[in-house]
């Protein structure tokens, strides 16, 4: 039987990437660059060694999903390290170098599950969920697993993905007004039509998600907002009104 450390010697490098610290040879893990520390800036051993076990080699979670496309083996792994963030990096973090290694490790986590392996998937889409329980998860946290949710969860999480707009995050809520534009039910077309008038903090995600919902009479709701002084409401207005005009011409 190969030990950890032989496969760990002959697992294969990474695809070529333009990163000055991506792990080569067999020695990658057994004598690391000296920039390379175990428990410092986004790199942890125990999570490298997790990954290298289903195929993926590397220090950082950053570069992964730059590198593959989607990640099957590895959903697994990114939804143990984010259900027991706190076990393994426990708080409080009494520094800011504590602080920004957790924080890095676990943007990256949620990052990383925007992939098309994680889509429907409950386990992941529980653990997702689960850190806004959380009052001492980063602001930049919550908003990449909102914007992971927006991606991977279902119609059935509706309903929870509707209360994070209660969340004081503009990205979680940019995030879950892109999620009400997936699903075109009453509910959601309401929902998205208050928010176009309550949220300025989401209007160009809410006539985003108008446009794709297709119904012509929406077209009216947007005309105003070709008058709006912003450059970017003005552009995005002019082309949602222009996809439902297409939708409607069909």
């Amino acid at each position: 039987m190969t030990s950890d450390d032989e496969f760990f010697r002959d697992l294969p490098d990474p695809p070529p990437f333009r990163f000055a610290y991506m792990p080569r040879g067999s020695e990658w893990l057994a004598d690391p660059p000296p920039r390379i520390k175990d428990g410092q800036v986004g790199v942890d051993f125990r999570l490298v060694r997790d990954l290298a076990r289903v195929g993926y080699k590397t220090y950082y979670l950053d570069p992964l999903r730059y590198l593959y496309k989607t990640m099957p083996a590895a959903v697994p792994v990114f939804t143990d390290w984010i259900k027991h963030i706190d076990e393994r990096l426990p708080e409080p973090r009494h520094t800011k170098a504590e602080r920004k290694h957790k924080d890095s490790i676990w943007m990256c986590l949620n990052i990383n599950l925007i992939d098309p392996a994680a889509k429907g998937n409950r386990d992941t889409i529980e653990a997702l969920f689960g850190q806004f329980d959380k009052s001492w998860a980063p602001e930049g946290v919550r908003y990449q697993a909102a914007r992971a949710l927006d991606y991977i969860a279902t119609k059935a999480d509706n309903d929870r993905m509707v209360a994070l707009l209660r969340d004081s995050n503009s990205g979680v809520r940019n995030a879950v007004t892109h999620y009400l534009g997936r699903f075109r039910t009453d509910r959601s077309h309401d929902l998205l039509v208050h928010l176009l008038a309550t949220d300025p903090e989401v209007t160009q995600a809410a006539m985003t998600a108008l446009a794709r919902m297709k119904r012509p009479e929406d077209i009216e709701i947007l005309r105003p907002w070709l008058d709006d002084p912003r450059d970017l409401i003005q552009r995005d207005a002019k082309r949602a009104i222009a996809k439902l005009e297409k939708a409607t011409a069909k």
